[in-house]
């Protein structure tokens, strides 16, 4: 149940109510944060990139791992095979004396299949070693991965604090800018309702001219998104990550992160891209449900700002 709230008179020692802000203070606070936030947001995205980087080498060892082991069973088998010809062949037994083959050009063939084998066993055993120090290389590489990914989250949660102060400023500035029009709007009814009186007053004076309260003008709201395709659409690199990140389609997501939209924004980045792009209207929407302009936007704005960094490096 409400309750109904009496004012009451405050003793004549109670303390002032604080000053409501005004637009410079409130524009002061939003800069700093937008600054600070800013600064957290290329700490992330440098973090992000060494992140990757060690992601791409992982990714490289263990295809190096592959191949070495496919090499592995293909000298396996070359051996293997060898060891068999040699055997119907008589290399391998005291058939070598009753084909009626010299026994000098056995003796020769029989030194350059132990030769052969030899080289092949040398270069398994070389595999086998070089697949061992890339095993305790990608381990090393997926234990400093796993520590960037909690470096990661300590800035995510950092970028989380510094985007909540950046909305509170924002809001506190949309509130001076409402207050301010709103003053406006009764000084301006004032004097109408002043040279109204005058006009009917029947005196012959002249009416005395009131001076007119200043005020900063009121700060416009942002306008809303943009229909249609962004300008930079067509751009050769924007163009490049959109087809290799989604094959164009912006409705999509990829649950593994979670991606989404045509450029696979995490939903960490959009919103840190929206406020850097003075798109605040933009934070809290799903990339995969804003418009084909609004995705555009933000990757254009993240591609200005970052650089190819937010995507891997290049496209």
């Amino acid at each position: 149940m409400l309750l109904a709230v009496t004012a009451v008179a405050l003793p004549n020692d109670a303390a002032p109510a604080a000053p409501a802000p005004d637009a410079a203070s409130v524009d002061a606070r939003v800069d700093a944060a937008q600054r600070e936030s800013d600064r957290v947001a290329s700490e992330y995205f440098a973090e992000l990139g060494r992140y990757e980087v060690l992601g791409s080498e992982i990714t490289a060892i263990e295809d190096r791992i592959t191949d070495i082991v496919n090499d592995s069973k293909q000298l396996h088998e070359v051996v293997k095979r060898r060891a068999v010809e040699a055997y119907k062949n008589g290399n391998g037994g005291v058939e070598i004396f009753l084909d009626g083959r010299d026994i000098a050009d056995v003796a020769r063939g029989a030194k350059l299949l132990a030769t052969a084998n030899a080289r092949d066993d040398k270069a398994v055993d070389e595999l086998k070693e070089l697949t061992a120090d890339l095993d305790r290389r990608r381990e090393e590489l997926s234990q400093t991965r796993r520590d960037r990914t909690a470096a990661l989250d300590d800035l995510k949660g950092a970028q989380r604090r510094v985007d909540a102060n950046l909305r509170a400023a924002l809001a506190d500035r949309d509130e001076v800018s409402a207050r301010l029009a709103a003053q406006a709007a009764a000084d301006a009814a004032a004097q109408s309702a002043d040279r109204s009186s005058t006009s009917t007053s029947g005196g012959s004076s002249s009416p005395a001219t009131v001076a007119p309260r200043s005020s900063p003008p009121p700060t416009a709201a942002p306008p809303p998104p943009s229909p249609g395709a962004h300008p930079n659409h067509d751009d050769p690199f924007i163009s490049c990550v959109r087809a290799r990140e989604s094959g164009g389609n912006y409705g999509v997501v990829n649950p593994a992160g979670p991606w989404r939209g045509a450029y696979q924004f995490l939903q960490s980045t959009w919103n840190t891209t929206a406020q850097h792009a003075g798109r605040s209207e933009l934070v809290g929407v799903l990339a995969n449900l804003a418009s084909v302009h609004d995705q555009d936007d933000m990757a254009w704005s993240l591609y200005q700002w970052q650089g190819t960094g937010p995507w891997g490096g290049g496209c």
